[in-house]
């Protein structure tokens, strides 16, 4: 069964997205990996974001938040949590959880650990995994496309891996209701 806690990742009211997850990290660290300023944020909601930074105004733009233990960075604009230079920096010295959602149906897991990438993979090619291993949630992926009925999305199966393997559970109330808002 689909967990509820992750539905809002495969609805197409986020048709692209990153989310990053860093274990060890402070909120404001993990906005200053991202190249924000930290004190310039303020608790919004994201209807509230909508209104107060404008797309046509705000390239880019981080909500913020905790969650199970991880720091969570949520963007949906110009996404700079996918380049080598935020993720490499986000990692160093902590563990990191990426899931990037294209536009384009490019979908892609990473796990860092101190720089280096444990795990990368795209949910629906969880045999295609690189990296240094152990490769934990691209296995957990793929049990949970075997045991599912046929359709499940790659995505659904990698939030159930998540929330297995490390508790986490992202919601959708959480994701809209007030969290730390600033551009970047």
């Amino acid at each position: 069964m689909p967990s509820e806690a992750w539905s809002w990742a495969v609805d197409s009211q986020f048709p692209s997205f990153c989310l990053v997850f860093a274990r060890s990290k402070t909120i404001e660290s993990v906005m200053a990996a991202f190249g924000a300023d930290p004190g310039a944020a303020a608790s919004m909601t994201r209807m509230e974001s909508l209104s107060a930074f404008p797309e046509v105004d705000v390239d880019n733009l981080l909500r913020v938040g905790t969650v199970d233990g991880w720091v969570f960075c949520y963007e949906d604009r110009n996404l700079l949590g996918i380049t080598g230079r935020v993720r490499k920096e986000l990692s160093r010295e902590c563990e990191t959880l990426s899931i990037y959602k294209g536009g384009d149906g490019m979908r892609t897991f990473e796990h860092m650990e101190g720089g280096r990438t444990i795990e990368f993979f795209e949910p629906r090619r969880h045999l295609d995994v690189q990296g240094e291993g152990p490769y934990v949630i691209s296995n957990l992926v793929r049990g949970k496309l075997a045991a599912a009925s046929p359709g499940m999305l790659g995505m659904t199966a990698l939030g159930l891996a998540l929330t297995e393997h490390f508790g986490l559970q992202l919601d959708r109330e959480l994701l809209e209701g007030p969290l730390l808002t600033v551009p970047a």
